[in-house]
């Protein structure tokens, strides 16, 4: 399958963008293939002499899936996170943002390329991401929401937008409906945010094929696959489940926490918005302050 037309335009800015001033943010909805954008700038770069790419990921499930899709291309890259090291000679290595931390170091040239998946993440509360980038003199940021004060001062608001509205005017995401709150209902693939044990053991006793899955959970990542696979109906999380998760079946979600963050809003709406089978995302929510900055969120995604 070939690039879309968008993809190919994103590709062609960031890569662009490196030659004229280092630095480029590309801005694509969730499900519209950043992934593909980010290796295809790094297919690019490593055709130089001698380059390198550092492509940093928020966690390990995503390395997976990025790696998947490098081979598909013809990459050969290699994990320098967890137990994994890889080798000083590689040339094209991804990391989680928590390896990073402690190894870039090792990685830092003038022939080296940093991508930055869900760049969002480089912002003034996370000084230490923002401290990686400046130690690379060429970097591409990529985020369905790349928003943050800091994202955008480190990357000098050098941005590619596919807005939200195109991608879905183009069948790439799916339309969507913000519904009156009620109630979580049965139904199949659907998630529930809300950060009370309570709801959560509350929504477990009450709903057919429902469990709940939070961080400090041992049988988490267990519950997260059976609900990909359709075994549990509905998954109940707090923070989890906000990025990096594709399962374009999701088609209705409930908000039912506060948020002050327009990017968590829509990271949690996002997991709906993936194009499936013509259908239409519900979102309900049950916080009027998340509802406002989800509105200002959908806006700015254009």
């Amino acid at each position: 399958m070939g690039d879309r037309g968008y993809q190919t335009q994103a590709t062609a800015f960031a890569l662009d963008s490196l030659q004229s001033c280092g630095r480029a943010v590309v801005q694509l909805p969730t499900g519209s293939g950043k992934t593909r954008v980010a290796l295809r700038v790094a297919q690019a770069w490593l055709r130089g002499r001698g380059r390198r790419v550092y492509l940093i990921t928020p966690s390990e499930e995503t390395i997976s899936q990025t790696v998947i899709a490098a081979r598909l291309l013809g990459l050969r890259p290699m994990i320098d996170a967890g137990h994994e090291q890889a080798s000083r000679h590689a040339q094209f290595i991804i990391s989680t943002y928590a390896s990073a931390w402690r190894r870039h170091e090792k990685w830092i040239a003038k022939s080296t390329l940093l991508l930055l998946d869900e760049c969002h993440h480089v912002n003034f509360a996370a000084p230490v991401n923002a401290d990686i980038l400046d130690r690379f003199d060429y970097g591409v940021g990529l985020s369905a929401t790349p928003w943050s004060k800091g994202c955008m001062a480190y990357f000098r608001k050098n941005i590619f937008i596919y807005s939200l509205s195109r991608a879905i005017a183009d069948g790439v995401n799916a339309q969507y409906e913000i519904k009156p709150w009620t109630e979580p209902v049965n139904g199949s693939y659907q998630i529930v945010y809300t950060n009370r044990q309570d709801v959560r053991e509350s929504l477990k006793r009450i709903m057919q094929s429902c469990d709940y899955a939070i961080y400090s959970q041992p049988r988490a990542r267990d519950i997260i696959s059976r609900f990909r696979t359709g075994a549990i109906k509905t998954i109940v999380v707090n923070r989890m489940l906000t990025e990096g998760f594709d399962l374009p079946a999701i088609k209705r979600i409930w908000i039912a926490r506060d948020t002050k963050s327009r990017i968590a809003a829509m990271q949690m709406a996002g997991r709906a918005l993936r194009a499936h089978k013509s259908r239409t995302a519900e979102l309900f929510i049950s916080s009027a302050q998340t509802r406002v900055l989800l509105d200002e969120a959908l806006k700015r995604a254009g």
